[in-house]
């Protein structure tokens, strides 16, 4: 993960700060490229096919929503 790509810099056989600052640069790009990735995959399938259940569905739980019975009766959130 992000310590063995910076560790490179810091203990590799080239290691030293421009080597280090190359794999920082390198953590920072990839970090960037996911996070955009992740907020337009998301976006998109919210618009397209909604990613939350609605709050009537959430408050008597998914079980219920979806296998029409409750997995856990005596946990119930109660609308208030």
């Amino acid at each position: 993960g992000i310590w063995g790509t910076l560790a490179v810099g810091i203990f590799g056989n080239l290691a030293g700060f421009d080597q280090f600052l190359n794999q920082l640069i390198g953590v920072a790009a990839y970090a960037v490229f996911c996070l955009a990735t992740s907020f337009i995959i998301l976006f998109t399938l919210k618009k397209v096919a909604g990613i939350r259940v609605s709050e009537a569905e959430e408050i008597n739980g998914l079980d219920d929503y979806e296998h029409g019975m409750s997995a856990y009766p005596d946990f119930r959130l109660n609308e208030h």
